[in-house]
């Protein structure tokens, strides 16, 4: 109160001052009498008014300080807050790389023709996979609660596609390369952030369904390559004969695929309306039985001599 009063004595000093000069010039007599009594109880009401105001000050200060040290408590639990979520972040990137994701989610080929709805939608094809890897996070909730952020979500890259890995062509397998599996891998490489885990789990998958095409692509060529030897060995001559060509598929030959290129050439030939002649189809007929059978060796020759019937008449 004192420096309050001290404060503000240049104020009050003056007029103090000039009510005091009043106060002495003005003789004390009787005819005065009621002046000098209005002076005092003027000086008495100023008393009053600067001890009204000290007090207003004193309690205002007081709320005012009130408020800082709340002000301060809040700001000591946010402080706290925001360390453990950092904590709780550093660990989980230290502690988990979401290339690990890999290992948790099981995929199929029937994912990769769909496979822009599948990073979409994780949580519809790998629920209850994410769902544990989700428990494992411990600010998940906080983002999808608080932020409206999701650890699932994902902004694909334009020209993300699918692919169909038994059906698809070496040209599609480079397209798909191309405009899917090297930008997903990209971004998935960025940061091992497990914000990052949509892009770990689309270039898992992407390149999952790359290796499943270039597969099929790989067994296609080898059919094809098988194919073609079959036609060359079925149109020789002589003894000089693939051993494997005489052989079942249970013997790891190939016995059952000489059948199938002879009724495919058979097929084509009757497609193109061309002539197949009688014995063709009884030689066919006598290989089968002879499958059949057991007797490799007497079939494939069937196999063979309907085969020739066929081309070279």
């Amino acid at each position: 109160m004192s420096k309050l009063i001290n404060g503000k004595s240049k104020f009050f000093i003056p007029i103090v001052m000039l009510i005091a000069v009043l106060f002495v010039a003005i003789p004390s007599n009787p005819a005065h009498a009621d002046f000098h009594d209005g002076i005092e109880n003027l000086l008495d009401d100023l008393d009053d008014a600067v001890d009204d105001v000290g007090d207003a000050v004193d309690d205002s200060i007081n709320e005012i300080k009130k408020v800082g040290r709340k002000v301060a408590e809040v700001a000591v639990q946010v402080g706290d807050k925001l360390y453990d979520f950092l904590k709780d972040m550093v660990q989980l990137i230290v502690g988990f790389h979401p290339s690990q994701l890999a290992d948790v989610v099981t995929f199929s080929e029937d994912l990769c023709s769909v496979l822009p709805t599948v990073l979409e939608n994780p949580k519809d094809y790998f629920g209850t996979e994410l769902d544990f890897l989700e428990d494992q996070i411990p600010f998940a909730d906080f983002l999808k609660e608080k932020v409206g952020f999701s650890l699932f979500d994902i902004h694909l890259p334009s020209g993300i596609k699918g692919i169909d890995p038994q059906t698809a062509t070496s040209l599609e397998l480079y397209e798909y390369n191309l405009y899917t599996v090297k930008p997903l891998s990209a971004i998935a490489d960025m940061t091992a952030s497990p914000f990052n885990i949509p892009a770990v789990l689309g270039s898992s998958l992407a390149g999952f369904c790359a290796e499943a095409t270039e597969f099929y692509l790989s067994q296609q060529e080898g059919n094809q390559k098988l194919i073609e030897d079959i036609h060359h060995d079925l149109s020789r001559g002589g003894n000089n004969k693939n051993a494997l060509f005489q052989l079942p598929n249970s013997a790891d030959g190939y016995l059952e695929d000489v059948e199938t290129v002879v009724i495919e050439t058979v097929t084509t030939y009757e497609d193109l309306g061309m002539n197949v002649g009688r014995d063709v189809y009884k030689e066919l007929a006598r290989g089968q039985t002879n499958l059949d059978k057991g007797l490799y060796r007497e079939a494939y020759k069937s196999f063979q001599s309907a085969y020739k019937k066929l081309t070279q008449s």
